[in-house]
């Protein structure tokens, strides 16, 4: 159908529906309620109030919600309203998932300024802490107000009355920073055009001195009335809120408020560990709290970014730059992270140590044996015997040493010497037959084959059978690969593969190539692989990737395994890699070695778990690190030849943006 009959039977069919619709039949309920002229909130209860405004829940008649409304105490007063309505502009405009949202701002009948904010079902943070919760929980929640803090600040708004009765925590895990009365616009940092009006612009000069914040949780700079506030306050304020998490106290306490300004200029702050000994106080945590408070703005956190950092290394079981950590410490927090495997490896030892004194109490003993049957002619035979069949083990055992570290003659020689004392044993002549098949020399592995004893490794006579009877140009060498693509023998499957793939023609390679992947992953066909750019590129399309085979010697340059669920690629050491795309994976650091990582000038990281910029790719050109969740950004700079970066929007910090010099690409 055309484009012009298309939209003649829409047309058609819309005039059928609308000409049976009668122009006077009476609208909907919905339609008759948002018709009428009644006031659009009633049922108005007060829930709360402050020192400035009244908190109450209402109904919304136009969306049939309860929502929060809060109106101005003293409206009558210009400076009070001005100030009032200020708040309300400046939290609509922190459009954050941890910042109560604003819903509407206007004058009611009675012209009374009001906002309306979101219901949030749940209790104060103050509120939440008096419960029994875990200091993981608690930090997840400080972590939650931090965002939001860092947020305001890269949008040039500092809060300056932060305290726990400012929190809301939901019942479902929100988390909402309220009460944006005090704050401040930072006019050279803000990046919003309307917050640079000058209605908000007047109201920053009327805060006095007692609408500076909450005494307890002000830092000193708020107690003058010098207008110097900027986000070190802020911070002051976070760190008396994990002040409260850790003790269950504000920081600062007194009678009144000249005693509290007196004890917070002074500094006068007692560590959580001496206010609350009883409690299991973390010291990295009170060293972060204890940074946060210090009374010099310049000697507290220069962002709250840097102080989530400090959070979050101490979740993650690292010591936190506040704490300034010894050898000592980190050493202790270095055995806690990796406490399974230390106690594994301890466990081993332990265990190797009794099996070598088990074992040379056991020498001890067969010596004396022996030297009890060499006394006794009788025992000579057995004696010989005996020391036969355990030269025929020690033969075998080191042919299969040999030939796992790849070492072909040397194997082959254990094996002949195996066959001289046991012709007729069986892991003697698989030794043989497998060392044959390595060196290609069929004739010789068919030889051997022929000598196992009737119905055992009849898959090996099969394939040596087909190997030996196959044109020379026609050999499927991925039958001899097969044998050897266990991690048993890697390090000679790895020689095998470099050996062959140079001597194929490019449709052979391909198709040798296909073959290595299929075998290695048994939810892979050879449909699910592809070579976009001939040999030198290959793109695999699965969801459940185990391995990459190694593809020495293949041509191989470019390499797709997006989406595959791939978590390893130490496969690839020894491959010359120029394009690699790890995209949609669960991997989180690149295992290959410094050389491999030297060739790639481009790299497809994407929606993986990498935490960290890889080293060693001071060669890489192109770069995709959107939505990862990278600790730190600082490698990027010192990648002189990187030339296009792409990242997710507001992802790179502005101090490392700023100092990048190639094309950044936000998605």
């Amino acid at each position: 159908m055309k484009k012009q009959d298309f939209l003649n039977f829409l047309n058609s069919e819309y005039q059928t529906a609308t000409s049976s619709l009668d122009a006077n039949e009476p609208l909907g309920k919905i339609s008759e309620e948002l018709e009428t002229n009644e006031e659009r909130y009633s049922e108005v209860k007060l829930i709360d109030q402050g020192g400035m405004k009244l908190i109450n829940r209402v109904h919304d008649r136009v969306t049939d919600r309860y929502l929060v409304m809060a109106t101005s105490k003293n409206s009558e007063d210009k400076n009070a309203q001005e100030h009032f309505l200020r708040e309300a502009r400046i939290t609509a405009n922190l459009q954050h998932p941890n910042i109560v949202p604003i819903h509407d701002i206007g004058f009611n009948s009675k012209k009374q300024p009001y906002f309306i904010m979101k219901m949030i079902d749940g209790v104060s943070f103050q509120e939440y802490l008096n419960d029994d919760h875990i200091i993981q929980e608690k930090l997840s929640i400080f972590l939650k107000v931090c965002d939001a803090i860092d947020f305001a600040h890269s949008q040039g708004i500092v809060h300056l009355d932060l305290k726990p009765a400012n929190i809301r925590v939901g019942k479902h895990g929100e988390v909402i920073v309220c009460d944006w009365g005090l704050a401040k616009v930072i006019y050279e940092d803000c990046n919003e055009e309307f917050l640079k009006k000058d209605s908000l612009d007047s109201c920053n000069l009327q805060l006095t001195l007692y609408g500076r914040g909450t005494p307890g949780y002000m830092a000193p700079e708020q107690f003058s009335k010098d207008d110097d506030l900027t986000r070190q306050s802020d911070i002051y304020s976070l760190g008396a809120i994990l002040y409260t998490i850790l003790t269950g106290k504000a920081p600062i306490s007194g009678n009144d408020y000249e005693e509290i300004k007196r004890k917070t200029l002074a500094g006068n702050i007692k560590t959580p560990s001496i206010e609350s000994p009883n409690k299991n106080i973390p010291m990295s945590v009170e060293a972060i709290c204890l940074k946060a408070l210090s009374t010099k703005a310049e000697e507290r956190y220069t962002s709250v970014e840097a102080l989530i950092s400090d959070i979050q290394a101490y979740l993650n079981g690292f010591a936190p730059k506040a704490e300034k950590a010894g050898f000592m410490t980190q050493l202790k927090l270095l055995y806690y992270r990796n406490r399974r495997i230390i106690n594994f490896g301890l466990c081993t030892l332990l265990l190797v140590v009794c099996g070598v004194f088990w074992f040379i109490h056991k020498l001890k003993n067969s010596e004396l044996e022996t030297r009890a049957a060499f006394d006794q002619l009788k025992q000579q035979v057995t004696l010989r015997e005996n020391a036969e069949a355990e030269a025929l083990k020690g033969a075998i055992r080191e042919g299969w040493a040999q030939l796992k570290q790849a070492n072909l003659n040397a194997s082959l020689d254990n094996a002949k010497l195996a066959l001289h004392y046991s012709p007729t044993n069986s892991d003697a002549l698989r030794q043989a037959v497998l060392i044959h098949l390595a060196k290609f020399d069929f004739e010789k592995a068919a030889e051997y084959a022929e000598k196992f004893p009737d119905g055992k490794f009849l898959h090996l006579r099969k394939k040596v059978s087909t190997l030996q009877d196959a044109e020379s140009n026609k050999i499927p060498y991925i039958l001899v690969v097969r044998e050897f693509q266990s991690e048993t023998f890697g390090r000679l499957y790895h020689n095998l593969i470099k050996k062959i793939m140079p001597s194929l023609s490019l449709e052979k390679k391909q198709l040798f190539a296909k073959q290595l992947v299929v075998n290695l992953n048994k939810n892979v066909t050879l449909n699910d692989i592809s070579f976009p750019n001939g040999v030198k590129g290959i793109k695999i399309k699965t969801a459940k990737l185990g391995l990459i085979p190694p593809l020495d010697g293949s041509g191989i340059e470019n390499i797709d395994v997006s989406n595959t669920g791939l978590n390893r690629i130490y496969t690839l050491n020894g491959m010359k890699i120029k394009k690699l795309n790890l995209s949609g994976n669960p991997i989180g650091y690149m295992d290959i070695q410094a050389n491999c990582k030297k060739n790639i000038i481009e790299l497809n990281l994407q929606r993986t778990h990498f935490s960290h910029i890889p080293d060693g790719m001071e060669n890489l050109e192109v770069l995709n690190i959107s939505f990862c969740k990278i600790g730190s950004y600082e490698r990027l700079v010192s990648m002189k030849k990187l030339q296009k970066l792409i990242i997710n929007k507001r992802q790179l910090p502005k101090s490392v943006y700023s100092r990048l010099k190639c094309q950044i690409i936000e998605l």
